[in-house]
């Protein structure tokens, strides 16, 4: 993992290792979003619309690309092991199986990865295969499951499933309907020949992958300018939430101080804010500092000291506590604005608990959607439901950035006194910050702390 660098994999940070209590700390980069298509949602059929597919297959394929430059075969490549962010960004992540070469040449004879994203070379007797097809084919399969919803080929147990793999063509549903492009990509990606699968060079030049050659993709080692990686623009995607919001709703009004949503309420409605303004505020949770631990006092006070020091910069750097709503407990964390959305963190959450409160700080006028119609238009239009996940991500992050350290304080003392080690990751909005009582990881972090 030390050897590769790149915005579009999970890449390694930092390890701290304490030899006293045989514990390594492995600190990554942090994908909000997780796997792009978890398995239970291909056991569900869940789906995403052909232009986010082909975004986030540019995403796989430049992180693909640059791995291959590298002399890696990631060797495991399915939809868990794709990661995203709260922005939309796809990370590769899981090199368990990852296999590295010498000139591209070699041929491998181990079986490697998850049966049913495995290229039909691989399932032979005695077989003996190269790596770059098989990876190749692994997009394709994930390409696929993203598309329509399942994996090409499946079966009740092992032997069959590599007969189907190996033996039977790839067919496509009926539904959803798809580019005439994209299923001729799809085709040349699952070849059964791998000397006649599409390469990732090829794949760069394919008319579904830069809308007929509208988005071109430069070879990765052309993306370089002054020093600094510069990617190529992406073909836009259709906001679908925003289509979404034209759904039947109700307007109503909120005068300026009034609480329009109250946290760890249940909600059943999301808002979209019309006229005004308001502040997003949040109680911190009940819960002192004090911990069993069976540390000596002086090692346990030292690491308090850290931990009210980080707290302490962490106020100073934000300054937007609202000194009105601080003295109800509350700390506004964000404002919003005329077009923004509110609401939107209970729907994803199963208790559909209100993760934050919301009071008008002008005149408010918001049109009110219920998750039941939400949900049910979801149902037709996966995309709308996707990128409002995509935007809990955002809020989320927002979240943890600005109220993080006053939520997790027990759980970072706990820490201090169960392991001396702490760490509160950092990667796109999260605070980050290892502590080790070595005298190198003091000085770790006395620099992470000074971003806080």
């Amino acid at each position: 993992m030390g050897r590769v660098a790149h915005p579009n994999m999970v890449c390694l940070r930092e390890v701290v290792d304490d030899p006293q209590r045989n514990k390594v700390l492995i600190v990554m980069n942090y994908a909000e979003g997780g796997p792009i298509l978890p398995r239970k949602a291909i056991a569900q059929g869940m789906m995403l619309p052909e232009d986010i597919c082909r975004h986030y297959f540019r995403d796989i394929l430049r992180s693909l690309e640059y791995l291959h430059a590298q002399k890696i075969i990631h060797g495991d490549l399915k939809p868990e092991n794709i990661l995203l962010t709260s922005d939309g960004v796809v990370k590769l992540s899981d090199f368990g199986c990852s296999r590295v070469f010498v000139t591209g040449n070699e041929y491998f004879d181990r079986f490697r990865g998850t049966p049913a994203f495995l290229a039909p070379e691989i399932m032979k007797h005695q077989t003996h295969y190269r790596g770059r097809p098989v990876d190749v084919y692994a997009m394709g399969v994930c390409l696929y499951a993203l598309v329509f919803g399942t994996i090409p080929f499946s079966a009740s147990n092992l032997y069959k499933l590599f007969q189907k793999v190996q033996e039977e063509p790839v067919r496509f549903p009926t539904h959803p309907n798809v580019s005439p492009a994209l299923t001729d990509v799809l085709e040349r990606m699952l070849a059964k020949d791998p000397k006649k699968r599409i390469s990732i060079s090829e794949l760069r030049k394919d008319p579904w992958v830069t809308c007929e050659g509208s988005f071109p993709m430069r070879p990765f080692k052309d993306l370089f300018k002054q020093g600094l990686l510069q990617y190529d623009p992406d073909p836009p995607i259709t906001n679908y939430l925003k289509q979404m919001l034209q759904l039947k709703h109700r307007y109503v009004t909120f005068a300026t101080g009034t609480m329009v949503i109250q946290q760890n309420e249940v909600g059943y409605y999301l808002a979209l804010i019309v006229e005004g303004s308001a502040d997003v505020c949040v109680r911190p949770r009940p819960g002192g500092d004090g911990v069993e631990s069976t540390e000596d006092a002086q090692s346990l006070q030292h690491n308090r000291v850290l931990l009210e020091s980080l707290q302490k910069r962490a106020v100073d750097a934000k300054r937007l506590i609202n000194d009105k709503m601080k003295d109800q407990g509350l700390y506004c964390i964000a404002k919003r604005k005329a077009g923004d959305v509110l609401g939107e963190m209970a729907f994803v959450r199963e208790s559909r608990a209100r993760k934050a409160t919301v009071v008008a700080t002008s005149p408010l006028k918001v049109a009110l959607y219920t998750y039941a119609d939400i949900e049910s238009y979801g149902q037709d239009h996966p995309g709308a439901i996707h990128q409002l996940k995509q935007l809990c991500w955002r809020r989320d992050a927002e979240l943890m950035h600005f109220c993080g350290y006053l939520s997790f304080s027990r759980s970072l003392l706990i820490l201090f006194a169960d392991a001396k080690l702490m760490s509160v990751c950092s990667q796109t909005s999260r605070f980050t910050t290892t502590c080790h009582n070595s005298s190198g990881a003091k000085a770790r972090i006395s620099r992470l702390t000074r971003f806080c």
